[in-house]
């Protein structure tokens, strides 16, 4: 497990239009099951409730440094765990993976440590008739 430290953040692109949800490497469809395997997980092993919150990027300072996590982008501190999602509970918990879908680090970020967050867009699921 690696807490939020070190190293210097990234330029962040302003972005025009929020993102639709989506899991790094797995097909729309099999999106949602995967995300809620991923909650289960985390929800074992920290033994803690995972709000119902889906977050694209989270901003953040640590140890003095600014900090940027997205979603399908290289977490900044060692530059090579892609960002599968990120989480709320008592803490922000960024989830990574290895290029080759193995697990990677799990970073903790106290929540006073974050500036904005940002979710993805909501999008309204059709009535059933």
């Amino acid at each position: 497990m690696v807490l939020a430290r070190a190293s210097a953040a990234a330029t962040v692109a302003t972005r025009t239009a929020p993102m639709q949800f989506f899991v790094p490497n797995v097909k729309k469809l099999e999106a949602e099951i995967a995300y809620q395997g991923v909650i289960k997980g985390l929800e074992s092993q920290f033994r803690l409730p995972i709000l119902e919150h889906r977050i694209f990027s989270l901003s953040y300072t640590n140890s003095k440094k600014r900090w940027y996590a997205e979603v399908g982008q290289l977490e900044e501190q060692e530059n090579r765990y892609e960002i599968v999602a990120i989480f709320e509970s008592k803490q922000f918990i960024v989830f990574t993976h290895t290029p080759d879908g193995k697990p990677g680090p799990i970073i903790l970020v106290d929540k006073d440590e974050v500036t904005k967050v940002e979710d993805f867009v909501t999008v309204a699921k059709p009535a059933l008739n």
